[in-house]
């Protein structure tokens, strides 16, 4: 046997009973010498200088490992900021949500204004009162712009028809910045295309000119063609949401859909016809009282 083991087995089991040694000597060291916290405190301080050491020549977290101290704390701190970004954008987002539908003071545009209907009657804004109103000025003979304009607030009204709670009470105007071509009976023809329900008014160039600047419209005629007289009118592009009262609650550029007008538009008659019947129930109430 002893041939066959040779040194190796000596070589072994000397390797085994130094490391047998060695460990009873350092439990020894440890219970006889100074307190276990100590130890403990020397091993985190050496293990957190070896975790900064390991930062800073950007070693790898693991053993062999893709991700480094460096891309873990760049994680870590992208992280904290995104949590960071997305609570203060929700709050944001919650404080102007609690202001939709309040104001302060009523804003300096409409107001009162005789013109001609689509049938040759005189209209006044008092006429609108009673149903709210999404009103746009145009003409007759706009390419583009204004159809799908009219498109777009024909479409919003549709919505809100079949709306719960809401029904036909949106009445959609159309107010010609081109009286000189845009007839009555021109007008008529016109928004013929776009709904059932739409009104047209037009007036004298000074009517219109009054109606338009009220609302702060922009209306300016271009060069017209000798031959057939035509040209066009630049003009502000929006659409006007129109409370029971004639006051203007709201506006709509060319970026906002026809869905999401409507969304806005439910949004806030829901709260006015709520609004409203409190107040009249109030009022009946004291009435009573008396």
């Amino acid at each position: 046997n002893a041939e066959y083991m040779g040194d190796l087995p000596c070589d072994f089991f000397n390797m085994l009973a130094t490391r047998f040694l060695r460990s009873r000597l350092n439990v020894s060291a440890l219970v006889h010498s100074t307190p276990v916290t100590a130890s403990v405190n020397r091993t985190s301080s050496k293990v957190m200088f070896n975790s900064a050491r390991s930062f800073a020549s950007n070693k790898p977290f693991f053993h062999n490992s893709p991700i480094t101290w460096k891309s873990l704390g760049f994680a870590v701190v992208f992280g904290a900021g995104t949590v960071w970004a997305y609570d203060y954008l929700q709050k944001q987002k919650e404080t102007r949500s609690s202001y939709v539908g309040e104001s302060i003071g009523k804003p300096l545009i409409g107001g009162a204004f005789t013109l001609v209907d689509n049938k040759g009657n005189i209209k006044t804004d008092a006429d609108f009162h009673g149903n709210y109103t999404l009103l746009y000025f145009g003409f007759c003979f706009c390419p583009d712009i204004c159809p799908s304009e009219m498109v777009k607030m024909s479409k919003v009204v549709d919505i809100l028809e079949k709306t719960a709670d809401i029904g036909p009470i949106v009445t959609p105007l159309f107010i010609s910045v081109d009286p000189r071509r845009d007839t009555v009976a021109q007008i008529d023809h016109y928004i013929k295309e776009f709904h059932p329900r739409m009104v047209g008014l037009t007036g004298t160039p000074d009517q219109v000119k009054d109606v338009a600047k009220s609302f702060r419209v922009y209306a300016s005629v271009g060069p017209a063609v000798q031959e057939d007289n035509d040209y066009l009118v630049d003009h502000s592009i929006i659409i006007y949401f129109l409370d029971k009262e004639g006051n203007v609650v709201d506006f709509f550029g060319r970026a906002f859909t026809a869905e999401e007008i409507a969304a806005k538009m439910t949004k806030t008659i829901l709260k006015m016809e709520r609004d409203s019947f409190y107040a009249k129930l109030k009022e009946n109430k004291g009435k009573a009282n008396k």
